[in-house]
């Protein structure tokens, strides 16, 4: 196996017919990679019982799609942690579930993490109030994040800034960021409850957060 492509979805989406036949674009890529898709979902959120839609149940036959079950609802960080604590050793491609990929996704992000083996690859990346944030389709390399206790993302982040907590654990770690451009593995997104998500993101005080993070653990040097 060399790499992940890993992504999640909740209540409000799972049913949506794009999400089926965006984790079967996944599937189908064009490259020389062998990898795996998986689908994080929370109990949490879902129930013990849930049951999976038509389409979903039909995927799990692929060989290559795996439906992870995590407990814990961490919203958008559950699309890397529980696969990244699988898959230690493998880097881990994360997606939304509303991105809309190329052809050749995979294979672009892959060659470009073969000339940049120690550095997370993200569309949007880089430096914003002196805090590293790492965005929009990301390959994590293996060992690239700081491990910190995950409660601390909902304690002074309220589980919504997955992109900014990224961006501080990488920084505590020493690894750095590298920008990818985004037309070569996305050709767009749709919007329906992202939007009302966004909304929540917007308002956040992640300066103030961060502050207050910082100060109570100067353990992590930041």
């Amino acid at each position: 196996m060399d790499c992940i492509v890993s992504l999640t979805t909740w209540k409000g989406r799972i049913n949506e017919p794009t999400l089926p036949r965006m984790i079967f674009k996944l599937l189908t890529q064009q490259t020389e990679y062998n990898y795996k898709v998986v689908l994080v979902l929370s109990e949490e959120e879902f129930g013990k019982d849930y049951i999976l839609p038509e389409e979903l149940s039909l995927l799990q036959k692929h060989p290559n799609f795996e439906i992870l079950w995590t407990y814990k609802n961490t919203k958008a960080l559950k699309k890397l942690d529980p696969t990244m604590e699988k898959y230690p050793d493998l880097p881990i491609i994360t997606l939304d579930d509303d991105d809309l990929c190329t052809t050749y996704t995979v294979q672009t992000m892959m060659d470009f993490h073969k000339k940049n083996p120690n550095k997370i690859i993200g569309t949007i990346c880089g430096r914003y109030n002196n805090i590293m944030r790492v965005a929009g389709v990301r390959l994590f390399p293996p060992h690239s994040l700081a491990n910190i206790p995950t409660e601390y993302f909902e304690t002074y982040f309220n589980n919504l800034l997955d992109d900014e907590w990224n961006g501080i654990r990488a920084q505590i770690q020493g690894t750095e960021c590298i920008k990818l451009n985004v037309k070569l593995i996305i050709k767009a997104s749709y919007c329906n409850q992202k939007c009302a998500f966004r909304k929540e993101y917007n308002k956040f005080n992640f300066r103030s957060a961060y502050l207050k993070f910082k100060k109570e653990h100067p353990e992590y040097k930041l």
